[in-house]
This record gives structure tokens, sequence and C-alpha cells, in this order.
């Protein structure tokens, strides 16, 4: 569950710089009990489509629509996801 790559687009959106995103999992991030359960069931399907609710450097919490596949790089498995950002309003 530890971020391999990531983009200008989800350092921006989260706050934290690439290097930093890199040591993170993704429960650092996401705010959610069903996180994990979620990425397992994107484990086992190979594909996922949902919903993250995720929390920025600074605190401010969004919601991150995505769509997640595997993909096979020099014999790795990898999950890759696109998606686009909703922000929570109090």
């Amino acid at each position: 569950m530890r971020y391999r790559a990531v983009n200008a687009y989800a350092c921006e959106l989260l706050g934290y710089d690439e290097a930093e995103l890199l040591t993170m999992r993704v429960p650092d991030i996401a705010t959610y009990d069903e996180a994990p359960r979620e990425y397992r069931s994107m484990m086992e399907a190979a594909y996922l489509r949902g919903s993250s609710r995720l929390r920025a450097k600074d605190g401010e919490e969004l919601i991150l629509n995505y769509v997640a596949g595997e993909l096979e790089v020099e014999d790795e498995t990898l999950y890759v996801s696109v998606g686009y950002a909703e922000f929570v309003s109090d």
C-alpha cells in the first residue's frame, strides 16, 4: 500500500512534495476505515472504480473519484489510478 510514483497534480492537490508522498502509505492519507479493504479488493480484481476521502497536508479533506487498474512493469505489478478531486466543505 505504498506509493511508487506520484504526479505533479497529486502533489499540488495534497500539499506534499514527491519525496514526502513516496514515503507514505495509502492509509496515511485516506481518512476512512474502508481504505485498506478497498485496496485489497482492487488487488484481487485488478480493477477498482470508486471514491476515496483524503486529507491534505494542511488538514483539508477532499473526495478523490478514481479508476484504478493493474499494470505490469518489468515483472512487477503496479496499480495505476486516475482521478479527480472534489473538496469537502464544512
